[in-house]
């Protein structure tokens, strides 16, 4: 379904569980998803619609991965 391509409106809408098998989904998914909308729109809206911004949404990308993997695996520290 098309809402299931838009994953914070899902995550709401399910109240936090798959629409299909009912299992729980974390609410750090939806953080995350938070976090890089913000990030991406706050890019666009300092670089404007230009090349660069593939650059920079690239980046904020593989930044909030990375941080997100290091956190999971107690790097954080």
């Amino acid at each position: 379904m098309a809402r299931d391509l838009m994953p914070v409106l899902s995550w709401l809408i399910e109240h936090g569980k798959c629409r299909h098998c009912g299992a729980r989904i974390s609410a750090r998914y939806l953080i995350i998803e938070l976090i890089t909308t913000a990030a991406s729109v706050a890019a666009f809206g300092y670089i404007g619609f230009k090349p660069e911004l593939v650059v920079a949404l690239l980046g904020i990308v593989s930044f909030i991965t990375l941080v997100t993997i290091n956190i999971e695996r107690g790097k954080g520290n």
